[in-house]
């Protein structure tokens, strides 16, 4: 999870959840819902901005497990 977060703010030079308070971090956190890589940056290459929703997935089955599987 921590690499798609990386390379989100990487590629889009932003957090995927902006809050003012911790609070309204955990509920952005919690809902998942956070702007497509592709929404901030159109020139990224579909199969990264893939790659970081994969990494972002709540679901740990949903992740690449190795950096082989990101490849």
């Amino acid at each position: 999870y921590s690499f798609g977060v990386m390379l989100y703010q990487l590629i889009t030079a932003k957090l995927p959840y902006e809050a003012k308070t911790a609070m309204e971090f955990l509920e952005k956190l919690r809902a998942g819902r956070y702007p497509p890589v592709r929404a901030l940056r159109r020139d990224c290459p579909r199969n990264l901005a893939n790659l970081v929703a994969r990494c972002m997935t709540h679901e740990p089955d949903g992740r690449p497990l190795s950096a082989r599987q990101a490849a």
